[in-house]
């Protein structure tokens, strides 16, 4: 009997030792999930978050009356973080859509240009390529347009510019 509550001494001792283990673990990673929200990368802190869950997960337990106020603190430093990621996605899916559109408008340009007779003389020859160049640059400068239009925006342009150019060299 006395072997017996010698061992669930030591298995409560060794118990509330990994409780105060795991508690100060969590708390670390509270301060690191708090410090990203000082991070000037939203990309970067979000998947240092992401590995920090990871860790929460594989943590073990903490005393059962430090465990939510532990978790509200973790779970509010990542849905400020969650919130960042969010509206960067937001703004960056808006920034595509308005690239394509202006994609979409030189596209419409080229076109019109190529239109006209530029074929008359030297001079028209000359300015309508110096034209095209510029829309070419202009083109190089932007941004993508989103995943699901880029390729075929493209080839309207590529195209367009092909044909511009074999009858240039004509």
């Amino acid at each position: 009997v006395e072997k017996f509550f010698n061992k669930v001494k030591i298995n409560r001792e060794l118990r509330n030792l990994d409780l105060k283990k795991n508690l100060e673990r969590k708390i670390e990673l509270c301060e690191k999930a708090e410090a990203l929200l000082l991070e000037d990368s939203v990309s970067k802190a979000f998947k240092l978050l992401q590995q920090y869950h990871q860790e929460w997960k594989e943590t073990g337990a903490v005393e059962e009356e430090k465990k939510d106020e532990l978790w509200n603190r973790f779970k509010a430093a990542s849905d400020q973080i969650n919130q960042k990621h969010k509206e960067q996605y937001t703004q960056m899916l808006k920034e595509q859509e308005e690239n394509y559109q202006a994609k979409l408008a030189w596209c419409d340009q080229l076109d019109e240009l190529l239109s006209k007779d530029y074929k008359s003389s030297v001079k028209v020859l000359t300015e309508t390529t110096d034209k095209v160049n510029e829309l070419f640059k202009a083109w190089k400068t932007l941004g993508p347009a989103p995943k699901s239009v880029h390729e075929e925006v493209w080839d309207r342009f590529h195209k367009k510019m092909n044909v511009f150019f074999e009858d240039r060299k004509e």
